[in-house]
């Protein structure tokens, strides 16, 4: 079971491997992401969920053209 590290909420929300966002509540298809919790990537992540972590921000600052 993942539980978020600042207050330790069993709820969580991944929208990528390995990244994790803890949520106030889920009611069907929506979610509320807590704003009191950072997002978090567990100090065990595999490296492949960070390369393709990676890979999307990568992807997302071109097109954004950051």
């Amino acid at each position: 079971m993942i539980r978020c590290p600042t207050c330790g909420n069993d709820v969580v929300y991944s929208p990528v491997p390995s990244l994790y966002f803890c949520l106030e509540k889920m009611l069907g298809e929506n979610i509320t992401i807590s704003v009191e919790c950072k997002p978090w990537v567990p100090e065990d992540a595999p490296a492949a969920d960070l390369l393709k972590m990676t890979e999307r921000i990568e992807k997302l600052a071109l097109e954004l053209r950051l």
